[in-house]
């Protein structure tokens, strides 16, 4: 599963493996934070991610301070997040591997939605 989302003209991805998903022994479970489409570099994050299977959901927490890190090693003049700081492009996407076949499912935020902190 993977969150995208946009701070500071910059498109991130919380990335989080399941130890249920099949792909597991590939990837380690946990969550990894790092730019959009370079999977060369994960920055560290103070993130979890707690699957609730009976609400059929998963809730991703990312500390701010993380991602203000990740945004000062891209580009130093870039703002930490804080109060009042916006993100935007809002996407999860969800990969399910059944036997054979592979789906992916977008739940994309309505077009203008904004994450305020």
């Amino acid at each position: 599963m993977a969150h995208y989302f946009d701070y500071e003209d910059i498109r991130f991805e919380l990335v989080t493996q399941d130890v249920d998903a099949p792909t597991s022994a590939v990837f380690p479970d946990g969550v990894y934070l790092r730019v959009a489409g370079d999977s060369t570099t994960e920055y560290p994050c103070v993130c979890r991610f707690v699957p609730r299977p009976d609400q059929r959901r998963v809730t991703v927490h990312a500390e701010l301070h993380s991602i203000g890190s990740a945004a000062k090693a891209i580009d130093p003049r870039l703002p930490r997040p804080r109060a009042g700081s916006t993100f935007t492009d809002l996407l999860t996407t969800s990969v399910r591997v059944t036997g054979f076949l592979l789906a992916a499912d977008h739940a994309r935020a309505p077009e203008g939605a904004r994450l305020v902190v």
